[in-house]
């Protein structure tokens, strides 16, 4: 499942043409999604092109909100439902934003075998984050949105790979959790308390003391 904005045809094709590409791998089915909402100022002509090219590549998921960073949450629950809803056989899903080139192999290699299909969800957790105050910030929150000054442990949204049965769990926790809207896909106390996951789900899937970008360099679409 993959964010990203309506203009961004670019990255879709570029997704589409390397990682997003591979319908079956290690024996695997896999499938990819675009999550988009509607531009600011957005026409009937873009709409035009979106539609063309969702009959072209049967890829897109349309909400209908504004698509901006602070409605990343409201893309996200459009993630869980579309899920919850339509992929009852799939074993897990995985949110990655579009500027995320994906070892699909290393992927399933690293999942598949030995993790659990319930209640789990691993990605680079970030702990003791500060809560952002500055009006002017792009992460500003206000006290009375969320009155501690640190965050609990969650999951970066970079990239992240959770179990089938979380969508469900996550779309009824948010209706009763406010803490659900600042972080409704890794909010760890949600988590442990709402849905009783354990801490162990959060695990890197390799413990390494290597630079996760070494070897990361730019690769532009048209390459």
């Amino acid at each position: 499942m993959i964010p990203v904005a309506p203009l961004d045809q670019v990255a879709r094709n570029a997704i589409r043409k390397t990682w997003g590409g591979e319908k079956t791998v290690l024996g695997k089915r896999v499938s990819h999604f675009f999550l988009l909402g509607q531009a600011k100022d957005q026409g009937k002509a873009l709409q035009d092109q979106l539609l063309r090219e969702s009959q072209e590549h049967r890829d897109l998921l349309q909400g209908n909100f504004l698509d901006s960073y602070r409605n990343l949450t409201i893309k996200t629950i459009l993630m869980l439902e579309w899920l919850a809803s339509r992929c009852p056989n799939a074993s897990y899903g995985i949110k990655t934003d579009s500027d995320v080139l994906l070892n699909v192999h290393s992927l399933i290699e690293g999942v598949i075998p030995s993790t659990p299909t319930h209640l789990y969800m691993t990605g680079n957790v970030l702990r003791q984050a500060p809560v952002h105050r500055d009006p002017n910030s792009k992460w500003f929150t206000p006290k009375e949105v969320f009155a501690e000054s640190q965050y609990p442990p969650y999951v970066l949204g970079l990239s992240y790979v959770f179990s089938m049965d979380l969508p469900s769990k996550l779309i009824e926790a948010s209706r009763h959790e406010s803490e659900v809207v600042l972080v409704p896909w890794c909010n760890m106390k949600l988590m442990e308390h709402t849905l009783h996951i354990t801490r162990d789900g959060y695990l890197p899937l390799t413990e390494t003391t290597q630079d996760p970008y070494e070897g990361i360099g730019k690769v532009w679409p048209s390459e």
